[in-house]
């Protein structure tokens, strides 16, 4: 099985047929991105989200789950309560 970092975007293939790794597709987002599979496993971050959450990045590994990283970011005052409790509720809906 492919991993998400070595995922490639095949509609970036430049005229070799070379693709863009997903992993560094995303760090080109401004935008803080992270991706959890529907295990809730952390699958991959980019860059903007890692500097977002330096101040959690031991719980921001491959595999971490989204609990933790709720937890932690509540525990570090990194986001509000309140969308942390809305984000377990939304979660329990799914």
């Amino acid at each position: 099985m492919t991993g998400v970092g070595e995922t490639r975007l095949a509609a970036d293939a430049g005229p070799s047929g070379d693709a863009v790794p997903l992993r560094e597709a995303i760090d080109l987002l401004e935008e803080a991105v992270a991706f959890f599979a529907s295990d809730c496993a952390l699958l991959a971050t980019n860059a903007t989200f890692r500097n977002a959450y330096r101040g959690i990045r031991e719980y921001l590994n491959d595999g971490s789950s989204w609990d933790i990283f709720l937890l932690e970011a509540e525990r570090h005052d990194l986001l509000p309560p309140e969308l942390c409790q809305a984000l377990r509720v939304a979660e329990e809906l799914l």
